[in-house]
């Protein structure tokens, strides 16, 4: 389920701010970040608790970081809670799709990218509160002008998308063949339902 509605696709280099967005159970978004994050995490936690949320879910956040002063390259960063067996293994999978991908489309370039498993007291509040495995990926550093290519370049903008989707559903059929095989009675993994 999607957690944010908006008009549809924005498919132009430079994307202006759109403020008419609203959260999926068609109440505005705030204009403050902190009461932003506790919306999307609140909805997203109701839609995963919601009779017809049943089976696979996930929370993917896409972060593009703002390092200031810093002109550092990003390829990603994938952040999970360190106690997310399936957090873990969906950053995993999307960094393995991303480095495949990174390879075999863009001249071999090595790819830099680290997974980041967080203790309780230090993980985005996103990762932190959801009841879901979350990952969150920061995408690039604003700072840095290889970074911005990728969000300018809408032909860039498109095969990341593509490589998330595919990582998503690896990480979907990954998900069900373990569940297929589980013993009844295997505990889930010991953060909420991660």
């Amino acid at each position: 389920e999607v957690l944010i509605k908006d008009e549809g696709i924005r498919d132009t280099k430079f994307l202006p701010g759109d403020s008419d967005e609203t959260l999926a159970n068609g109440q505005g978004i705030h204009d403050d970040q902190k009461i932003r994050l506790r919306q999307r995490v609140k909805l997203a936690n109701q839609i995963a608790q919601s009779a017809s949320a049943q089976g696979h879910q996930r929370f993917l956040a896409l972060h593009i970081d703002f390092r200031s002063n810093n002109q550092t390259h990003v390829d990603f960063d994938l952040y999970h809670h360190n106690s997310s067996k399936k957090g873990r293994q969906l950053a995993s999978i999307l960094q393995q799709t991303i480095e495949r991908q990174y390879s075999s489309r863009l001249g071999g370039r090595n790819f830099v990218g680290r997974i980041v498993s967080q203790p309780e007291e230090d993980t985005f509040f996103v990762i932190r509160e959801t009841i879901m495995p979350a990952v969150l990926i920061e995408l690039a550093n604003i700072n840095n002008d290889l970074d911005q290519l990728r969000f300018i370049v809408i032909d860039s903008r498109q095969r990341i998308a593509e490589w998330l989707c595919e990582a998503l559903v690896k990480d979907w059929e990954q998900d069900s063949r373990v569940s297929e095989n589980q013993w009844p009675g295997n505990k889930p993994d010991s953060h909420a339902i991660r």
